[in-house]
């Protein structure tokens, strides 16, 4: 915590703000503020998200990061309410947990950090080990096990083995859900849109400005979909698509991501990398749908001028073409760091001066439906 301590003590300054303004402003006392400047004192993540809040910086910067997957990890770890475990590659050591992994099993953290993943499993250490292999080798296993609580209780678990790759190390992330009073084909439901809602948010550190932006156009999107006659699997993958549209953000600098001026050349080549990188990320994960395809095409646009690939009508899905209708609205109905949000109107007129050109035309004429009949409002956002 040595970068978080220097860089906590020169924002104070750079600010001209007392230790004891800061420690007010934030609720806390003037020694803890002083503990954290000396490193006597380790904060929690709740605290380094309201540091990181108060001067505006993210978390990447107020720790002196630079590997953005470490910063995935930490976000994931304090903040999805599933139960998610990141386990050693070579030991099998539970390094780090979610707190929902406490509440369940009935550990303290000092007794679940002395743990290895094999502890917790009634399987043979050895068939264990065989699959952990394997989630390395093809970056994802499913599987189903039983697990031994603190108490003695058994439960049956289904578990998603990730593997990642974090400063050089390997490490295996465990992602569990309990089973035992469930049927099995019904059982992922819930923990995956709480996931994925999870990482559609692991940019806000980033780009605090697109808060519930990937909500919001899911939103439109999904209802949009509902108009085009879409069938029920083809709108959800629409709804994680939208969901996790913007993740690839994660790799671009923060500077240029809020940045209050024009974009060189350069920067808004970058910025216009961002669907390939989101399509990176997602791409493994193993969707029955094509939904990393629909992130990669949503700023693709009919007449070719879209990116990354300058796709045309045809070869873009329809899914993408909705998606990026909705994220334009979103978009020009939000605040961004260059402006002000410019209102529906503006919104809903950029869709019709470019419908046919950069939008599809069925997909513009059931958005302007939605908001011409009032059967569409965006949630915690009031429009202009």
């Amino acid at each position: 915590m040595n970068s978080f301590s220097f860089r906590l003590k020169n924002l104070r300054k750079e600010k001209n703000i007392s230790q004891e303004k800061l420690a007010n402003d934030l609720g806390y006392s003037r020694s803890t503020i002083a503990n954290y400047e000396q490193n006597t004192r380790l904060p929690s993540a709740d605290v380094l998200t309201r540091i990181a809040d108060y001067f505006e910086v993210s978390l990447d910067y107020l720790l002196g990061r630079s590997n953005i997957r470490l910063s995935l990890k930490d976000y994931l770890t304090h903040n999805t309410p599933s139960i998610l475990l990141f386990i050693d590659f070579e030991s099998g050591k539970i390094i780090e947990h979610s707190p929902a992994a406490l509440s369940y099993y009935g550990y303290t953290r000092e007794q679940f950090l002395n743990k290895t993943i094999f502890d917790l499993h009634t399987h043979p250490r050895g068939e264990i080990k065989i699959l952990i292999d394997e989630a390395h080798n093809k970056k994802q296993q499913v599987f189903y096990s039983k697990h031994r609580l603190a108490n003695g209780e058994i439960r049956d678990v289904k578990i998603t083995i990730t593997s990642l790759t974090i400063n050089s190390k390997i490490i295996i992330t465990f992602l569990i859900q309990d089973i035992t009073d469930f049927r099995k084909e019904n059982i992922f439901t819930n923990i995956l849109d709480s996931l994925l809602l999870t990482l559609g948010k692991t940019n806000l550190y980033k780009t605090p400005y697109k808060k519930n932006h990937s909500e919001h156009v899911a939103a439109l999107a999904y209802e949009i979909g509902k108009l085009l006659s879409l069938p029920a699997y083809r709108l959800n993958a629409l709804k994680i698509a939208a969901l996790l549209h913007d993740i690839g953000e994660l790799n671009i600098p923060y500077d240029i991501l809020n940045k209050p001026s024009g974009l060189t050349e350069n920067e808004f080549n970058l910025i216009k990398e961002h669907p390939q990188f989101s399509y990176d990320i997602i791409n493994n994960i193993p969707f029955e749908q094509p939904v990393a395809k629909i992130v990669l095409q949503h700023h693709e646009r009919i007449d070719g001028s879209g990116y990354p690939r300058g796709l045309s009508n045809s070869n873009i899905l329809i899914e993408a073409k909705i998606l990026a209708v909705a994220d334009v609205v979103d978009a020009i109905t939000s605040d961004r760091p260059y402006r002000q949000a410019l209102g529906i109107d503006y919104a809903l007129n950029e869709l019709k001066r470019n419908s046919r050109i950069k939008y599809d035309p069925d997909v513009v004429e059931a958005c302007l439906k939605l908001f011409k009949n009032k059967l569409f409002t965006f949630k915690n956002k009031k429009l202009k």
